[in-house]
């Protein structure tokens, strides 16, 4: 906690103050007053310096201001509590404008339908034309169309929905405010308690915390949390299968950690980036039994010894 400069003098944040004071890690003091000069008193206490400690409100009165707001320092001292390693966003601003965006939802292109049956020939086509042609705005025709499946592969493919990026295009209201500003910005940097963890190569974090109160503020919107997203570094592919398929599409190629404060109840809820497109989810086949039959007519086991 805190940083030492070339000097070794130790620097703390506001919120790294009021968390140590109010621990009793850490006491701070007025600022040194010069006592009146008082002819009758001995030369030796003439002007003796006056330090008068501060109180733990005071503390918060001076510093709470420089930390943002009371609900990061709420969120700060909660995780601080829970024994996470946390430091400022370094290139975070806190803007406290709070500004709407906007944005048009661009669908993706409908996928195709019919082409398993046009390997049967002129049948196909005519059995396709006929039966699934006219069910096409029908809301209960069958998911698959009609065809031979040899596989649960070939039918899963089928059911996959084709994966194009979304496409939006954030929107700005011209008025008397100007261009709206996303407020939602990432706040702390968060990383998990381990004992070789250094200040100067804390490598990258694992969590990053934004921090929102339900007084003045909603949860973001689409493009809001893109806006976010973009503030946090993409996982490459290779690192994220490091932690398994499942595993790494539950983390997504960028997540980003909501922690809403309301009334001083803290809430935490994870937002994620996932590409489901990008990876193949493939069809195994089950497993065959390959245990040799036991003594009493099973098909697998052991024998059992009589």
């Amino acid at each position: 906690m805190g940083r030492a400069d070339k000097t070794g003098t130790m620097w703390l944040l506001p919120e790294e103050l009021m968390y140590m004071v109010e621990r009793g890690s850490l006491e701070c003091f007025y600022e040194e007053e010069q006592g009146p000069q008082n002819p009758a008193e001995p030369e030796h206490k003439q002007g003796i310096t006056i330090n008068v400690p501060m109180s733990v409100q005071a503390v918060y009165a001076a510093a709470l201001e420089a930390t943002g707001g009371l609900e990061r320092y709420q969120v700060y001292s909660n995780l601080k509590r829970s024994g996470y390693i946390v430091f400022r966003d370094p290139e975070g601003q806190y803007d406290e404008l709070f500004r709407n965006v906007g944005y048009e939802y661009k669908a993706p292109p409908p996928a195709g339908r019919g082409w398993n049956l046009w390997g049967l020939g002129i049948f196909g086509a005519l059995f396709n034309g006929t039966f699934w042609g006219p069910r096409k705005g029908d809301p209960f025709r069958p998911m698959l169309a009609p065809g031979a499946y040899r596989s649960y592969a070939e039918m899963y493919r089928q059911l996959a929905i084709p994966r194009k990026e979304v496409e939006w295009t954030p929107t700005t209201k011209s008025g008397e405010e100007g261009t709206k500003i996303n407020r939602f910005t990432v706040t702390y940097h968060v990383w998990k308690p381990r004992p070789n963890f250094k200040k100067s190569a804390p490598g990258p974090p694992d969590f990053y915390v934004c921090v929102l109160s339900t007084l003045d503020t909603r949860l973001p919107s689409l493009a809001e949390m893109d806006g976010l997203f973009k503030d946090i570094p993409e996982v490459d592919r290779a690192t994220a299968r490091q932690k398994g398929l499942y595993q790494g599409l539950r983390e997504g190629r960028r997540n980003v950690i909501l922690a809403t404060v309301d009334y001083g109840v803290i809430s935490y809820m994870k937002f994620s980036d996932s590409r489901f497109g990008d990876e193949m989810l493939e069809v195994d086949p089950p497993a065959k039994g390959k245990g040799k039959p036991g003594n009493k007519g099973g098909k697998g086991g052991p024998p059992v010894k009589k």
